[in-house]
């Protein structure tokens, strides 16, 4: 066994049969394969390219000329 590739989730058998039931806390839960352009441990961030707005990773198409 090594590092355990997602902190937060159970590796001891006694501990998985309570986190599937119950799952992890509010504060120990952590987003796997994020969508919609986020990133994070929570989905919290936008990846490089992209800007929250409104709630949603939006492309960042550089400033129009005038």
């Amino acid at each position: 066994w090594g590092p355990h590739p997602h902190p937060g989730v159970p590796t001891l058998t006694p501990q998985i049969p309570t986190w599937v039931s119950e799952g992890p806390s509010e504060d120990e839960a952590v987003c796997v394969n994020c969508g919609n352009n986020s990133v994070g441990e929570r989905c919290e961030g936008c990846r490089p390219g992209f800007f929250l707005l409104d709630g949603v990773c939006t492309r960042y198409r550089g400033v129009p000329r005038a």
